[in-house]
């Protein structure tokens, strides 16, 4: 396995671990992380699992939206600084 595979899988679950045991903005952390190096869907599912556990009462899916978001912005800097 590759270091880069390594991290990824580290930072998902410390995301996972954010969401479970911390407040909700905590999973924020690692959502940006894997945005800035990686296309990650890792992200958006991250974002549906913390929707899932802290806003099932909302109608609106606002952790999703906003790894959709976060994803989406940091792709030009994924283009042009880190070349992946």
């Amino acid at each position: 396995m590759s270091v880069e595979n390594s991290l990824r899988i580290f930072l998902f679950c410390l995301g996972v671990l954010a969401a479970l045991f911390g407040p909700p903005w905590l999973p924020l952390v690692p959502v940006v992380l894997l945005a800035m190096r990686f296309r990650a869907w890792e992200v958006i599912v991250l974002g549906l699992f913390t929707d899932f556990l802290w806003a099932p009462s909302l109608h609106i899916p606002l952790f999703l939206i906003s790894s959709i978001v976060i994803v989406w912005a940091f792709e030009p800097l994924r283009k042009e600084l880190l070349l992946s």
